[in-house]
């Protein structure tokens, strides 16, 4: 009985170590700045979800009044399309939508905005997804 109660607590422990990695991993994504060239009002950014990969996130600063608009597109040769994307204001509002223009919208708050890029779950495999992202600000 005893080695039973041994052998629950160390599938416990791995359960829990495993679970506490994912979370550490989800935390630890690294979030990519956006930035545009000095006196520039668009930008593009080419980007890939890995195989097995569900997102991608980017950030950027834009001022209260300005325009934004947000266009998702495919890139490349990829058997798949990162097709659904998010903008995220500073105080956590969302907007957004699959593939083409996912945003366009003049912006009501000042400060970083983030735009997650990600696949559409129940309509892909998982492969390799490349996209280009353009952004217009004005």
């Amino acid at each position: 009985m005893r080695r039973v109660d041994k052998a629950a607590l160390l599938v416990t422990i791995l359960f829990m170590a495993l679970v506490n990695w994912d979370a550490v991993a989800q935390q630890s994504g690294s979030v990519k700045q956006i930035s545009f060239e000095k006196g520039a009002i668009c930008t593009r950014v080419h980007g890939q979800l890995a195989a097995g990969q569900d997102a991608v996130s980017y950030s950027l600063q834009a001022r209260d009044g300005q325009h934004m608009i947000v266009n998702l597109a495919p890139w490349g040769t990829g058997a798949e399309f990162a097709n659904s994307g998010t903008v995220t204001s500073p105080s956590g509002k969302q907007d957004g939508g699959k593939g083409g223009i996912i945003y366009d919208a003049r912006l009501t708050e000042s400060g970083e905005y983030k735009i997650r890029v990600g696949r559409n779950l129940m309509a892909t495999q998982g492969g390799k997804a490349s996209f280009v992202l353009e952004i217009v600000i004005y």
